[in-house]
């Protein structure tokens, strides 16, 4: 059994501030903690488990980052806030159950926990932030809820494991670099709620054979399927040539066939950027 190492409180006892950083193995924390506070076990190298107690809303900013060795932690059902960079770096975490209460997840929260293997995002939260899961190699599974609207810049960045992903029809915005270098992701089929896709959005996804871009697309960055060296099929759903200068750069057109609604093959057969395709072929 491991001795308790000290724990620094300060709001009546209410939020846990430090931990002594040699603690090591499982740490249980008391009953009278309602939030974790910023950095509060940042580093702490020899930690491996966490049991926090009903009762707990807040695990603010970085307080389980860089703890290298943290495989475990049980969160209550009362977590509503898990605030930026919370558990960034802890490498050899290969799970986490997310309560169903929780709102929000902040930036960077999971950034390089490369032992991650599955998420689900709770129900409730309707934004996934910037670099929310960047660097998690190990990921091949994620549960998007429907009520998600945006997904941040870079939130899946470096998901070299990811295969699959299935994006909800709440989503309306893929920001810049969302899936950049998902180097297992085969295909995409964004949802005909998205309006707005980032620069480098699926750039660097080498196993990408396969995307459908929706009607409502009126947006599309530059660059969003750079050295997408193996993409052969891409649907666009819009009835009448849309401009998108630069999308298509970093990748051979002339290896692609592009598919169109019924009727609009010679308007994109005869449009600059569109001609450029290896072949336009039209589909129901």
């Amino acid at each position: 059994m491991n001795q308790t190492p000290p724990l620094h409180y300060s709001d009546s006892g209410k939020t846990l501030v430090n931990c002594d950083k040699s603690c090591t193995g499982e740490l249980t924390i008391p009953n009278h903690v309602t939030a974790i506070g910023n950095w509060a076990f940042k580093d702490c190298k020899g930690l491996t488990s966490i049991n926090l107690p009903n009762g707990v809303t807040e695990i603010r900013v970085a307080a389980f980052s860089d703890c290298p060795n943290l495989t475990t932690i049980n969160l209550p059902e009362s977590v509503t806030e898990i605030g930026g960079y919370a558990f960034r770096g802890c490498t050899s975490l290969t799970s986490i159950m997310l309560p169903s209460n929780v709102r929000t997840i902040g930036l960077w929260a999971f950034h390089e926990c490369t032992s991650l293997t599955t998420i689900e995002i709770p129900g409730k939260v309707t934004e996934l932030e910037s670099n929310l899961f960047s660097g998690c190699e190990s990921l091949t599974s994620v549960k998007i809820p429907h009520g998600v609207t945006k997904i941040g810049c870079s939130a899946f960045m470096g998901c070299t494991s990811l295969a699959s992903i299935e994006i909800p029809d709440s989503v309306t915005v893929i920001e810049t670099e969302a899936f950049d270098y998902c180097t297992s992701l085969t295909s995409i089929e964004i949802p005909d709620s998205v309006t707005e896709i980032g620069e480098n959005a699926f750039s660097n996804c080498t196993s990408l054979t396969t995307v459908t871009i929706p009607a409502r697309v009126s947006k599309l960055g530059i660059w969003v399927f750079e050295d997408c060296s193996i993409l052969t099929e891409i649907h666009l759903r819009h009835t009448k040539p849309v401009d998108f200068p630069n999308t298509f750069l970093g990748i051979d057109l002339s290896k692609i066939t592009l598919y169109v609604p019924a009727g609009s093959r010679i308007d994109y057969a005869n449009h600059p950027i569109y001609s450029m395709f290896r072949d336009v072929k039209e589909e129901e």
